[in-house]
C-alpha cells in the first residue's frame, strides 16, 4: 500500500483559558478525594486528558515516521486561545 497518499491533520482543541498548575508539595500530601477534587479543579482527570492527546500524537507521528511519511502528518494545538472564537467553545 501507498501510504505516501494519506495526508493526516491533527487539531487540537487547544486549552481552556485557566489551567491550573499543580505543586509537588502540596499534591505529595493529597488523599484520594483531593486528586479527585481539589479546589474547584479536577487534579486525576486533567492529568490523565492533557497526557491521552500527547500520546496520541506521539504515536501517529511515530508510525508515519516509520511508514517514511512523517511529512504526511501536521497535528495544529492551540496553546492559548486569545481569539474569540476560543473563548466561545471553551465556555460551552
Amino acid at each position: 500500500m501507498d501510504y505516501g497518499r494519506f495526508l493526516v491533520i491533527s487539531l487540537g482543541t487547544g486549552s481552556s483559558k485557566f489551567e491550573e498548575k499543580y505543586d509537588a508539595q502540596k499534591a505529595k500530601s493529597w488523599g484520594v478525594l483531593d486528586w479527585l477534587l481539589s479546589s474547584g479543579s479536577t487534579p486525576l482527570v486533567d492529568i490523565f486528558t492533557r497526557a491521552s492527546a500527547d500520546m496520541v500524537d506521539i504515536h501517529i507521528a511515530s508510525v508515519f515516521k516509520a511508514l517514511h511519511s512523517e511529512q504526511n502528518y501536521l497535528r495544529i494545538q492551540v496553546s492559548k486561545c486569545r481569539h474569540l472564537i476560543c473563548t466561545v467553545q471553551s465556555n460551552q
